[in-house]
């Protein structure tokens, strides 16, 4: 067997991500940060207004090519193009978003637009060379890859892109040479690993071929390093879409807002028929959860208590008021102690649902709509693992169903604290702690949701008895790497 009939595939799909917040939301924050790119002079663009309401469209659509709603995203990059042709960023993201959805004679003509208005945006040369490789025409994307490194020399991805097209040229030697610096840039550049180890073989240095390709090996087995793919968003910084700064606000007076504390009714207050308060009954105690219907209808509050009635279920009766569900109305019935809850569509119906924490069991409710909801813990999968101190939904494994994780103590002795409940898509759950090594040290409270190296995977930290916060990496397969998230 030769050494390339034995290499992996690096450039393997991955799935799609899918976050719970709506795009418009995503926007909103992203339009806060700043980007880099080329201004016309004044004469040429737009008015004030409409120049900020393309760059509402614009980062819109980074938004929703974050959510990998790619047509939905190039829609918004046309429109705000449109509104705003001195705006080059929209063209250059559409130009991005039609590469990744194949449609590349429509791709070619507006990038190349788009370079003849800013040459100095190595996105336009790096996405007209994606487009060209994808179109086989290697030449012209080697030259949009040159304008690249002539721009920015110091990115590894953009020589590896080249040293692979090179190598697809039969340009071994040059290849070899753009893995090599590639490589002496990032050593951890799994992708430009494997290329190396190909051009290796090809100039016949075949012991230093093996030693390449173990090198590759070892960082994607070890989760060290993650090959490049040909999906948005795994292909390298500058093939990804840019959000636009907004011009500055016109800054109103602030609105007088006066927030005024309201006790929550008693069961007796809200008129339930002939029904006295449950015996054990107790005051709100522990975490709270606000579900907010996304068509418009009632918004309910869910408080955990303590005793026969560990899930206080309230409605909302407008004007800032809230009455008391009773159970049977709701469907939602728990004895013991409440700890946490989390609101989310776990599946994918449109109807967000409800996870709570017990102190000695984790309990899932589903949406059945009209106020009503349905325990589904016992068909869900989910059982007692842990003594739970929080629960979060999360997508931890970018499928598009949200996962479970709940943070606690170990219920034995020698145990683990945390547990990941991954959703199989299907209305079941399996615990994925060990596979994912999530399981934790000590007690654990409270886990934030947060992508802290910048790789587009959620990573997590979760704080508790230890000296600080643990921040978990999300390696999208296998076990996630634990450090604390700072020392001393």
């Amino acid at each position: 067997m030769t050494i390339l009939s034995a290499f992996r595939n690096p450039f393997r799909r991955r799935r799609a991500a899918a976050w719970s917040l709506p795009g418009a939301a995503i926007a909103a924050i992203l339009s806060a940060c700043s980007a880099s790119f080329f201004f016309p002079p004044a004469s040429a663009r737009a008015d004030a207004n409409t120049a900020q309401q393309a760059a509402r469209l614009n980062n819109l659509g980074t938004a929703l090519m974050n959510q990998q709603l790619l047509e939905k995203a190039e829609a918004e990059f046309a429109q705000a193009y449109t509104l705003d042709p001195a705006l080059t960023r929209a063209a250059v993201n559409q130009g991005i978003a039609l590469v990744y959805l194949q449609r590349l004679a429509e791709a070619e003509p507006i990038l190349e637009k788009a370079a003849v208005q800013d040459p100095s945006d190595p996105h336009v040369w790096y996405a007209l060379g994606i487009l060209h490789r994808n179109a086989g025409e290697n030449e012209k994307a080697l030259e949009d890859l040159k304008k690249v490194l002539a721009l920015r020399p110091r990115d590894a991805d953009a020589h590896y892109f080249a040293g692979s097209i090179e190598l697809e040229l039969q340009q071994t030697q040059q290849a070899e040479e753009q893995f090599q610096e590639a490589l002496r840039l990032n050593p951890l550049h799994a992708s430009a690993e494997f290329g190396l180890a190909r051009a290796l073989q090809r100039l016949g240095q075949t012991a230093a071929s093996q030693a390449a390709f173990q090198r590759f090996t070892h960082l994607t087995q070890a989760k060290i390093g993650v090959p490049l793919a040909h999906t948005y968003g795994d292909e390298g910084r500058y093939s990804l879409v840019e959000n636009s700064p907004m011009p500055p606000p016109q800054v109103q007076a602030m609105a007088p807002l006066v927030f005024v504390p309201q006790a929550m009714p008693k069961m007796e207050e809200t008129g339930a028929a002939g029904r006295a308060p449950a015996s054990g009954d107790g005051n709100p105690q522990g975490g709270a959860c606000l579900l907010a219907p996304a068509e418009g209808g009632g918004s309910y509050l869910f408080l955990m208590s303590a005793g026969a009635e560990a899930i206080q279920v309230y409605r909302g009766s407008g004007a800032g008021a809230f009455v008391r569900v009773p159970a049977a109305e709701s469907g939602i019935t728990a004895t013991g102690e409440g700890v946490a809850c989390a609101v989310g569509d776990y599946d994918n119906d449109g109807l967000p649902d409800l996870a709570v924490a017990l102190s000695d069991r984790v309990l899932l409710f589903k949406n059945m709509g009209q106020g009503r909801f349905r325990d589904v813990t016992a068909s869900s999968g989910i059982h007692p693992a842990n003594l739970p101190a929080g629960i979060t939904f999360v997508d931890i494994d970018h499928d598009g169903d949200l996962d479970l994780f709940v943070t606690g103590r170990p219920s034995s002795s020698g145990g683990e604290p945390n547990r990941l409940w991954r959703n199989n898509g299907d209305g079941t759950f399996t615990d994925w702690t060990a596979a994912t090594a999530l399981g934790g040290a000590g007690e654990t409270v409270s886990a934030t949701l947060s992508d802290l190296n910048n790789d587009r995977a959620v990573d997590l930290l979760v704080t508790g008895s230890g000296a600080a916060p643990t921040f978990f990496a999300n390696p999208r397969e296998g076990a996630f790497p634990a450090s604390p998230l700072y020392s001393g």
